[in-house]
């Protein structure tokens, strides 16, 4: 019973995709920024993949998990922002991370605006302000420089 509860429940976390299915979301949280808090989605079909979104308080980081790499599964750091910059702090935030229907590809939303994003099969990583510059470590191939074309993937 509780397999079958948790493949339904599975199924339907994975199906929360828009009218036009070609987004599928993988979390979603409301928080104000500054908070101390997290965001973490594995990809819905390959579990090797997997985004983390962390603010620490004084900044906000998406962090790129490529599982299968047993010694740092962190394969890249994006900045998303830092909270003495952000206007509207004391209101709550509604973040989502959004894999494509293939789940090679995810987004960071933040009330629906895309902040950054991942190629898993290309190896990139994009932001909105290409800071830190990607580290040279043989997984990132592209990035971090902001590519509009990759948001048309993302249908919200």
């Amino acid at each position: 019973m509780k397999k079958s509860l948790l493949i339904i429940f599975t199924a339907i976390l994975f199906s929360c995709h828009s009218p036009n299915k070609t987004s599928i979301l993988g979390a979603e949280l409301e928080f104000k920024p500054g908070e101390n808090n997290s965001i973490e989605s594995v990809s819905p079909k390959h579990s090797d993949y997997m985004l983390v979104f962390e603010d620490n308080g004084e900044t906000g980081y998406l962090y790129v998990l490529a599982i299968d790499h047993a010694e740092n599964p962190i394969v890249d750091a994006m900045h998303v922002y830092n909270v003495d910059s952000i206007s509207d702090k004391t209101i709550n935030s509604h973040y989502r991370i959004v894999w494509t229907q293939d789940g090679t590809k995810g987004a960071l939303f933040i009330n629906d605006y895309c902040h950054a994003l991942v190629d898993f099969t290309e190896q990139g990583a994009y932001n909105r302000n290409g800071f830190p510059p990607a580290e040279k470590n043989g997984w990132v191939k592209k990035g971090h420089d902001w590519d509009e074309s990759k948001l048309s993937l993302f249908k919200l």
